[in-house]
């Protein structure tokens, strides 16, 4: 990957000038050709170009020092004069896309000299900025000996790398706290993947400074003592992967006394020598190599050692990627976590008062926990924070060290493990990384728009190739290495999302805060504006308007939520983001901006686009998402010839002639119109398309080979595919026909079909072939949905697809039946042996008004089918005729769900096959008259029984759920008893059983079993019983904080047994008419924070002991008419 990225650094700057437009070439699109070549532009754009790289090469350089040579700040003047130079070019590429634009235009307009597109004006003016620039440039490669540079070629960016051995702080106990059950956990990934491979390999990979050294020392040690391995050993490799010097270590560490071997023969004879017959755990420490063959040379070594059964090797990375390259399966990773906050504290106050240091003040501990949190869970810096405050003891000293930066003297020293992993970054992945600091700290940042921001600045190259591949290499190596966290994935599970770590934003504004300046986190200590290249900030200061008007120019990025005034000379701008601001309109001076390639105006009030903004030859990336108030773009759209990312939420946002973006790879929506001559063949050429692609009112094509000329089958780079008909429309008649046009790339990965009226699928979705899938045009198919097909009468074979995870079947109303089509073909030969739906996760069946009968395949019985093996999720909801549900042998499912089945009478007997269900949630089911037995459901968590009207019973073998934490029935009339193995869920966090009229049995000694329940929820039972039942034993609940009870009519009083529970946080009183007066006793409850009345009708009084709940902050009274006039009449406690 890293090859891939320093592959665009050269192209940094200029690489597209001399022939991003050739043939014919820019330079011929300029009127008279001889100018220019008397003033030989076409070479002096040349000698600008190489000088820029050069001078690239100097600030490689410069960048790589700048920490520690402050006398090297010059850089920010080499920056500049490369950054004139790229503006320089820039406008000259920007002159040839205006012509580019005119000619296709056909505009005929004579112009007059002085107009600002005359090329033999622009051309001469263009000739003094590049001698000027020239000059410049020069002047500063004579000047690079005075710095002490050298002209380092780009195949020299990772050579000088640093090379450190990691430190474990091992001889620091206080770093080992909070990490006993990653240490366990490592064993016993250890133990298990030994007993099960010849040789097994678990990475330990995470963060600089999470303590992957120390942990991996922690086991070590753990297992030195010779009951699961013969011998233990220790390497630490760092930069120098080589399989000799590897093998060498390892041959030193068996034979201690025994010299370095170098012939590479006979260490390999010697090691097995040392190794024939044992079992041995090799640790590999700080490993960073990313070569697969470096690391297969070195296994295939130790795989030729014989007796190696059952040996394993440890690798400490804080690399993914080499996480991936090393692990002898995936899921063999152990990925370390960050400490909690109060791990942190703990080893920040060892290390202040261990060892006869000042015992910790609660005053100086407030300020501790503070400091800790800066820590972001890195044992590290605890221990680094730790002994710094104990040096500098006192509150004013440790408030001070609070408001630091991580990266300022005298604290940047804690987290040099993190510096010597950016360091070995390639220079475009650190660019990319500082470029992130704009962003205040705990900003969401979507992918897809870092990328773009990326691109924008140039870091990615240029137009020639795939700038965005490249962004998304970049991305991944700093998501891999842990400078990004993922935030959020979408539905194939691709990152969407990703915040920086604290520590690591501190990093990164600290070494771009001569060139970023931001409102929120202006970083200290810089005076110096003049170099401020990016900017984040409100322009309503005195002072950011000031900075406007006098620096302005300089600004190659800007956000801001504010006005931008007409007179702003932002004449560098490459983005500008108003992300959210309260604007109406744009200027029209935007147009001005010939260097803009990113606008962002999303969720602003803006209602129109002014047509200047169609002057944006270099505009790459247009961002109008809930733009609700906009109305539809301007006519010439199609100008914006470089556009690559249109993002806009409404259809009528949609630009007119689409098919006129050549370089287009993002249009989220097409909308079919042909009043708008809007035609789906406008997609034909559009082949750089990627991401996802919805279809809209496809009722407006009008057959298959019109919807053929959409050429979806070519767009390889689009995974999320999307054909939507209109819902309202009276005509289906060419719904069969134009869907078999829609053939998407075999690529596609997830798929909606909605509102869909043929009666049969399309042949590249029913086919049916025997074999694994692979013949299937959708092979690679992980995501289907199929929404609100009506009219559709079979569904189509997936049993076969072997890579489908996800399948949601909604709304098919003509569906009576699923059967065997449903899983395979029918005609084939049986292969019982072969997996049906092979990787389905999630299986839903919803608005099926019509489905009667599922039939599944047998199963058991000396049957070796297997249907479902990685089923998790299961959801049958709304289907009010289905009659029954094959559900058995479902190992892996941890979530069922069955609901608004009105017929549904029974379910299959065999539930004791649901090992890993955790969630299990039935809901009206009026004609179910029983559940199977939950016995072995040792997983269960949470289970929902409500609105069965002829269960009268609950599902025996309730004992078994042991885990279970939440249990709720409500609404089952015909219940009369809840079991006495009740007692048994120890585990139970809440318990709410209501609204069962029938119920008269509730085991009165169960709930003092329940010692972690926090929450109960119960009654109203049987009218016939005169006591509430079941709360005998509640006043043992320490643990309990909140009771919600609900009477009848016969109960004229509160249960006497709540008064016990003190620790009571909130009490709620339903319904229980008979009451006249709450309890006196009322007032013991302490801890009672709310009290709520509901419809109490008799209810007259209040007890005069509330005025003893110092706690409450809340009294709820609803529909209790008698207390009301009480209250009213002013008397009392009411």
């Amino acid at each position: 990957m890293a090859d891939a990225v320093l592959s665009a650094l050269s192209a940094h700057i200029v690489h597209r000038v001399l022939d991003s437009f050739s043939p014919p070439s820019v330079l011929d699109s300029f009127s008279p050709p001889s100018l220019s070549d008397a003033l030989g532009i076409k070479g002096k754009l040349e000698r600008l170009r190489k000088s820029s790289i050069l001078v690239q090469d100097m600030l490689q350089e410069i960048e790589e020092r700048q920490l520690t040579e402050e006398s090297l700040k010059r850089c920010l003047d080499l920056k500049d004069k490369v950054f004139d130079a790229e503006d320089v070019i820039d406008e000259f590429v920007y002159e040839a896309l205006q012509r580019k634009v005119e000619i296709r235009s056909q505009l005929k307009k004579v112009r007059r000299f002085f107009s600002p597109s005359n090329p033999i004006l622009f051309l001469l003016q263009l000739d003094q900025k590049l001698m000027r620039n020239n000059r410049s440039l020069d002047k500063l490669k004579n000047e690079a000996a005075g710095f002490g540079l050298r002209v380092a070629s780009f195949s020299t960016i990772l050579e000088n790398s640093p090379n450190q051995e990691t430190d474990s702080f091992f001889d620091h106990p206080e770093l080992i706290k909070g990490r006993e059950l990653d240490v366990s956990k490592v064993i016993n990934l250890l133990t298990s993947s030994s007993n099960q491979q010849d040789l097994s390999v678990i990475p330990i990979v995470g963060m600089a400074g999470i303590g992957k050294t120390t942990l991996a020392k922690l086991v070590f040690d753990a297992v030195d003592d010779g009951e699961f391995f013969d011998e233990t050993l220790w390497v630490s490799v760092s930069d120098d992967f080589d399989h000799h010097n590897i093998l060498g270590s390892v041959l030193v560490a068996l034979s201690r006394n025994m010299g370095r071997v170098e012939n590479i023969d006979v260490m390999v004879d010697r090691l097995q020598q040392e190794l024939e017959g044992k079992k041995f755990l090799l640790v590999l420490d700080d490993v960073l190599n990313e070569n697969y063959e470096k690391w297969d040379r070195l296994r295939n070594f130790f795989l030729g050692i014989s007796g190696i059964n059952g040996s394993a090797i440890i690798v400490t990375t804080h690399s993914r990627r080499v996480a991936s390259i090393m692990e002898t399966s995936p899921g063999c990773r152990y990925e370390l976590k960050p400490l909690s906050c109060e791990e942190t504290w703990s080893i920040i106050s060892e290390a202040v008062s261990g060892n006869g240091g000042e015992p910790v003040t609660s005053d100086l501990e407030a300020i501790g926990k503070e400091i800790a949190e800066k820590c972001e869970g890195l044992p590290l810096a605890a221990r680094a924070f730790g002994r710094m405050m104990r040096l500098i003891f006192g509150i004013e000293e440790w408030s001070l060290l609070r408001n630091l930066h991580a990266w300022d003297a005298p604290v940047n020293k804690i987290l040099l493990p993190i510096k010597l992993n950016y360091d070995r970054l390639p220079l475009t992945v650190r660019r990319c990384l500082v470029y992130c600091s704009i962003f205040p700290k705990g900003t969401k940042m979507g992918k897809e728009q870092l990328i773009e921001l990326w691109m924008a600045e140039g870091f990615l190259g240029t137009s020639n190739g795939r700038m965005e591949d490249i962004g998304n290499q970049c991305f991944s190596y700093l998501i891999d290495n842990y400078f990004l966290v993922d935030e959020e994935r979408d539905e194939l599970e691709n990152i969407r999302s990703c915040k920086m770590n604290n520590i690591v934003h501190d990093l990164a504004s600290y070494l771009s805060k001569s060139e970023v300046m931001k409102n929120s986190e202006s970083y200290p200590g810089v005076d110096d504006l003049s170099h401020i290249r990016y900017a984040n900030l409100s322009c309503d200061t005195e002072n950011a308007q000031e900075f406007f008007k006098t620096r302005g120019r300089k600004l190659r990025s800007l956000f801001s939520r504010d006005f931008i005034h007409d007179s702003w000379n932002f004449k560098s701008l490459r983005t500008l983001s108003l992300d959210g601001a309260d604007i109406w309109e744009l200027q029209g001076s935007i147009g001005k901006l010939k260097h803009l390639r990113y606008l962002d105006v999303s969720r602003t009030p803006i209602m129109k686009l002014p047509d200047s903004i169609t002057n944006l030859y270099n505009l790459q990336t247009l961002r109008l998402l809930e733009c609700r108030s906009l109305e539809a773009l301007p006519r010439r759209m199609r100008d914006l010839v470089n556009l690559r990312h249109i993002h806009v939420t409404y259809h009528h946002q949609m630009p007119a002639d689409v098919g006129c973006f050549s370089f287009l790879q993002t249009l989220p929506f097409f909308v079919v119109c042909q009043d708008r001559g809007q035609k789906v063949q406008e997609l034909e050429s559009l082949n750089e398309l990627s991401g996802r692609l919805a279809i809209y009112n496809l009722e407006q094509v009008r057959d298959r080979d019109e919807a053929a000329k959409a050429n979806l089958r070519e767009k390889k780079g689009i995974c999320m595919m999307e054909f939507v008909w209109s819902p309202e429309r009276e005509s289906f008649e060419n719904d069969d026909d134009v869907i078999e046009g829609l053939l998407p790339h075999q690529n596609i990965k997830s798929l909606k079909i909605e509102n869909y009226g043929g009666k049969k699928f399309p042949s590249w979705l029913l086919l049916r072939t025997p074999g694994t899938g692979d013949s299937f045009p959708l092979k690679n198919l992980v995501n289907l949905k199929l929404l609100h097909c009506k009219r559709t009468e079979e569904l189509p074979t997936l049993g076969l697809l072997r890579r489908l995870k996800v399948l949601e079947i909604i709304g098919m109303n003509t569906i009576r039946c699923i059967g065997m089509e449903f899983y395979r073909n029918e005609g084939e030969s049986r292969r019982e042996t072969l997996p049906l739906f092979p990787a389905l996760k999630k299986l839903s069946l919803q608005c099926m008004e019509n489905l009667v009968e599922w039939r599944a395949p047998a199963l058991g019985g000396g049957s070796d089918m297997i249907v479902f093996p990685y089923l998790e999720e299961l959801s049958i909801m709304r289907c009010p005729r289905l009659n029954s549900i094959p559900i058995s042998h479902l190992s892996s499912l941890a979530q069922l769900e069955i609901c608004f089945c009105g017929e549904l009478s029974y379910l299959s007997d065999d539930f004791h096959s649901f090992t890993s269900l955790e969630n299990l949630r039935i809901e009206v089911c009026p004609n179910l008259e029983a559940i199977p037995s939950l016995k072995n459901l040792k997983s269960l968590k949470r289970l929902a029984i409500q609105r069965c009207q002829k269960l009268t019973a609950l599902p025996s073998g309730l004992q078994s759920c042991t885990s279970l934490e939440h249990l709720c029935i409500r609404w089952c009339v015909e219940l009369t008893s809840i079991p006495d193995e009740l007692r048994e869920l120890r585990s139970l966090l809440h318990l709410e059983v209501t609204k069962c009229p029938s119920l008269n049995y509730f085991p009165e000694d169960s709930l003092c079993c329940l010692t972690r329940l926090k929450q109960l929820t119960v009654g109203p039972f049987s009218e016939k019983l005169k006591t509430f039942p079941g709360l005998n034993s509640i006043q043992h609940l320490s643990s309990l904080e909140e009771v919600e009870i609900s009477g009848w009519d016969k109960l004229t009083s509160l249960p006497d047994q709540l008064q016990y529970i003190t620790s009571l946080k909130s009490l709620s009183i339903r319904r229980f008419n008979g009451m006249k007066a709450l309890p006196e006793w009322l007032g013991s409850l302490k801890c009672l924070q709310k009290l709520g009345v509901w419809r109490c009708k008799n209810l007259s009084y209040l007890p005069t002991s509330m005025q003893q709940l110092f706690l409450a902050e809340r009294l709820e009274v609803i529909d209790c008419p008698l207390l009301k006039e009480n209250g009213a009449k002013g008397g009392g406690s009411e």
